[in-house]
């Protein structure tokens, strides 16, 4: 189910019993909704960074978000090679969210290159794009230990 469609039902519900005096019906579609606002915050936050103490798995991305993944990284000048692995969700898990490792060559500008394939990402996934070497080299060898090479 979507879930900004969960909230607009539980709030049509609670606007409909507290018209007819059910304050108690109308409480309850208000908890319902309450608690899916929750959820949907704790899925963003968990979505918001990636750090040492997160589980990261192997990926099984569709054959498209595949596609779309080696298309951003494919032909850049600096990219030498790329790792995927995947960071799975508590909240909303059919919506992946996926680590990008790549390793540079050596005098690449790893903030251009994180910005080329950014903007080149055609995939309604979330992405954390990482250099192998940069700040966050242990994420990245993590990510590079248990994930899989795209190129």
């Amino acid at each position: 189910a979507n879930p900004s469609l969960i909230i607009d039902g539980c709030r049509w519900l609670d606007y409909f019993y507290r018209c007819k005096d059910d304050i108690q019906r109308a409480d309850h579609w208000l908890r319902v909704a309450e608690k899916q606002m929750d959820i949907d915050r704790s899925a963003n936050l968990e979505r918001e960074t990636v750090t040492r103490k997160d589980t990261l798995i192997k990926p099984e991305p569709d054959a498209e978000t595949l596609e779309a993944i080696r298309m951003a990284v494919a032909g850049l000048d600096g990219v030498t090679k790329s790792w995927l692995a995947e960071k799975p969700m508590q909240h909303y898990p059919d919506a992946k969210t996926y680590v990008l490792v790549f390793a540079k060559k050596l005098f690449a500008n790893e903030k251009k290159l994180i910005k080329q394939i950014v903007e080149r990402l055609q995939t309604p996934h979330a992405m954390f794009v990482l250099s192998k070497s940069g700040d966050h080299a242990a994420i990245a060898k993590r990510a590079i230990k248990v994930g899989i090479v795209l190129h």
